[in-house]
């Protein structure tokens, strides 16, 4: 009988990952599961009266014709007929655009002006290591860190498999932030002319790469 060789496997179950991935994880949670939904709304702040917890919808890769793109939109609305929405920016690795907390908000304000909605929040997830190390993650009225909602899953779906990937997807993306965006070589540099200041990181292959201008 031939031997079959056993095939050369990936160590990894993810080669990488893009914040795609994160996104469609999210987004999955936010249509499927009332859970997830209302311990969503609870980190952004999100509150009504009556509690605004009545699911409109949500939306990966919403544009603006003037002001640019969320990676994710969710609308609810509360017994008062009330819409509030929460606009959410995700990072693995990626430095900040200029502006770019700014302009989620921009975005939020126009669509109470265009009567999409009658309040909004902004928020920002990302690994714990990246909102510690950038300072654009002020501009978000909420910040999510992937271990929470890796805590999540975890006290949820503890025995399950579904959960389990989903678990170790985010710990991928956590990883992966830890090799690519080390914390420990970011450091801020002051420009003599106008007390510009520019934040400024090392990246993986050892050059500097500008990330912001403030």
């Amino acid at each position: 009988m031939t031997r079959v060789r056993d095939p050369e496997l990936p160590r990894t179950v993810f080669e990488s990952l893009d914040e795609r991935d994160i996104d469609l994880l999210v987004l999955e949670e936010l249509h499927a599961s009332p859970d997830f939904l209302s311990w969503w709304l609870e980190r952004v702040g999100v509150v009504g009266e009556p509690l605004a917890t009545k699911f409109i919808g949500a939306w990966h890769s919403v544009s603006h014709p003037t002001l640019g793109e969320s990676d994710l939109l969710l609308l609810v609305g509360d017994g008062n007929g009330k819409r509030y929405a929460v606009l959410t920016e995700n990072k693995i690795d990626a430095p900040p655009q200029a502006q770019q907390g700014e302009r989620y908000r921009q975005r939020g304000t126009a669509g109470v002006e265009d009567g999409l909605w009658h309040d909004f929040r902004t928020c920002i997830i990302a690994p714990k290591r990246y909102l510690t190390s950038s300072n654009d993650v002020m501009h978000y009225d909420a910040q999510i860190p992937y271990e929470d909602i890796k805590s999540w899953f975890l006290s949820h779906f503890h025995d399950s498999k579904r959960g389990t990937y989903k678990v170790r997807l985010l710990e991928a993306a956590i990883d992966q932030q830890r090799r690519v965006f080390p914390a420990k070589n970011r450091y801020i540099l002051v420009h003599d002319s106008g007390g510009q200041t520019d934040e400024l990181v090392l990246g993986p292959a050892g050059e500097l790469g500008k990330l912001q201008a403030w």
